[in-house]
């Protein structure tokens, strides 16, 4: 079993939705869970606390997924399934879980993008480099591929959900929790929109006086100063004021020139940009 712990810029796993708002997310641990027991009491006649009782098995986790480890541990022990907390560093984790050895283990899997290019097809296609959970199914395979090389956002948005109705079916996944999420600014300030992904987003965004800016960031230090190095939403948001590039993403996920004024496709791959006037300082 894979269980999937949230992190901020984390989306769902194949439509690309905020997780606050996918229906794929909520529910499913308590589900499976109930229906496994449900349907072994309901064939066997055996009462539910007694299925639960025999049940028992170890969870791996990193180190800073020990807290949460130890915590569904003891709300399970509280309905009489036993879990045995194993912590393993993160290089460890990972190649016990890809040699196979193990009932589960808390992972997790961030991605910047607004579509499941970076989430699903890393984590469900088969051999995917992120697919620690060895699932496969050669028509989700067939799908992605098609998906990840159109450039139809509607034949995509159309073949991803195809994708989630057989990942809904077949559930390789289990979502822990998804952690909630807040912003506030000061009165003064104007535009700011909270964004689904976590990012922050200050390109149209006024202080309100005039004067400068001050922006609080859950961050100890920048993790590197080449854009294309980090995996940092705090990180990110300090480069979006050094680089910017030819578009960029609103709130709501919607592609908004930056750079670039406008674009057009023209060809299957080939976009042509016409770029604003611009001033160096």
């Amino acid at each position: 079993m894979e269980i999937i712990m949230p992190t901020y810029n984390d989306r769902c796993y194949v439509c690309g939705m905020s997780k606050i708002l996918c229906p794929m997310v909520y529910g499913r641990i308590i589900y499976f869970l109930f229906a496994a027991f449900a349907v072994s009491a309901f064939v066997f006649g055996t009462p539910l606390d007694a299925l639960a009782e025999r049940l028992t098995f170890e969870m791996l986790a990193p180190p800073y997924r020990q807290a949460e480890a130890e915590e569904i541990a003891r709300q399970l022990e509280e309905i009489g399934i036993r879990v045995h907390v194993q912590i393993l560093h993160k290089s460890e984790l990972r190649r016990t879980v890809k040699d196979g050895y193990r009932d589960a283990y808390l992972t997790d899997w961030g991605s910047a993008f607004f579509s499941p290019f970076d989430l699903a097809i890393p984590k469900l296609s088969s051999g995917g480099r992120g697919n620690y959970s060895f699932y496969a199914n050669k028509r989700v395979d067939i799908l992605m591929k098609e998906a990840s090389i159109s450039a139809n956002p509607t034949v995509r948005s159309m073949l991803y959900r195809r994708v989630q109705e057989i990942v809904w079916r077949q559930a390789p996944w289990v979502f822990g929790f998804t952690l909630p999420r807040f912003d506030a600014v000061q009165k003064r300030v104007a535009g700011y929109t909270p964004s689904m992904d976590g990012s922050l987003d200050l390109y149209r965004v006024d202080s309100g006086n005039g004067g400068v800016l001050v922006v609080g960031l859950n961050l100890d230090k920048v993790q590197s100063f080449d854009p294309g190095n980090h995996r940092s939403r705090g990180t990110e948001a300090v480069l979006r004021c050094i680089f910017e590039g030819l578009v960029g993403r609103s709130a709501e996920g919607k592609v908004v020139p930056l750079l670039a004024k406008s674009w057009r496709l023209i060809g299957d791959r080939t976009y042509e940009f016409s770029l604003r006037k611009m001033l160096f300082s």
